[in-house]
């Protein structure tokens, strides 16, 4: 499924990071923001993953009419460390003002409660929330005072419905939630937007290898003496589909594509997002039942 958004927007002379972008919803991010025009940085914790992703998309935006100045940059930095982090700052500014912040690293584990130590509760705030705290504690005073700019937190659904097997993770994208609106409340009365945005179930490489691993139980759970034809139509999309029978709730019953997430962070990000401002947008398929 292809969701190429044909809604264009124009971000030509802007500067855009995206953390966490090598792939992924990120990817799909950057990519969205290179194809608007804007000049964007990809990041990622290693230099490998970061030149893989800056060649991807140098091909994949190859024929799209991007603007000259359009140009990529790569900053490879593991934004769970502060000391790493002050670096990235320092090399950001040495290209231009930031106007298009995209907070997106971060990392998920299934793990039960009971399981999860002090290590790794440690971890996963680092990398989830205090990333985020880093650098939005840098540039939000930049945007500020020039009175132009925006931060976008990429939380997801689990901050709004809680998982209990992924506790840790539903706990730092709530306070993901709560961090954009604390700082979308210092913005009152300038021309700056701070907003979250929640997916839901999203089709990423970790989420295809998740349901690999789902498919590969099933077909394990037959036992050994099993017909080959029963194991062989347990297959990756079957596995897929059958997530959902967990997930009653999801009003598309699928995953989303991460060009259908990229799209929502371009548009809350755009001019024509204008008015929204300390927003949490939920792009979660209807899986939250609410209408607040």
């Amino acid at each position: 499924m292809s969701a190429k958004s044909t809604i264009t927007y124009n971000f030509e002379g802007k500067l855009v990071l995206v953390t966490g972008s090598t792939k992924g919803i990120g990817f799909a991010a950057v990519r969205a923001y290179r194809r608007a025009g804007a000049s964007v940085v990809v990041n990622g914790r290693s230099t490998e993953s970061v030149s893989a992703a800056v060649a991807r998309l140098t091909k994949e935006t190859a024929d799209d009419a991007v603007p000259e100045s359009a140009l990529i940059h790569a900053l490879p930095c593991d934004l769970a460390d502060g000391a790493e982090v002050k670096r990235a700052i320092s090399e950001l500014e040495a290209i231009s003002e930031l106007d298009v912040l995209v907070l997106n690293a971060g990392y998920y584990g299934v793990v039960e409660f009971a399981d999860i130590d002090d290590g790794a509760w440690d971890d996963i705030w680092n990398a989830n929330v205090m990333s985020g705290v880093r650098l939005a504690r840098a540039y939000l005073p930049k945007m500020l005072a020039r009175n132009s700019g925006n931060i976008v937190f990429i939380s997801s659904e689990a901050g709004l419905r809680p998982i209990p097997h992924m506790t840790h993770y539903s706990v730092t994208k709530a306070a993901q939630i709560a961090l954009a609106r604390s700082l979308a409340e210092l913005t009152q009365g300038t021309a700056v937007r701070v907003n979250s945005v929640l997916p839901g179930p999203t089709w990423t490489e970790g989420v295809a290898n998740f349901i690999v691993g789902i498919r590969d139980k099933l077909r394990a759970d037959l036992g050994p003496d099993a017909d080959p034809a029963a194991v062989e139509a347990i297959t990756t999309e079957k596995a897929a589909k059958d997530y959902f029978v967990n997930e009653p709730t999801s009003l598309i019953a699928r995953f989303l594509d991460v060009e259908e997430v990229a799209n929502v962070i371009l548009f809350i990000s755009s001019d024509a997002a204008s008015g929204i401002n300390g927003a949490a947008q939920k792009a979660e398929g209807g899986i939250v039942r609410h209408i607040a």
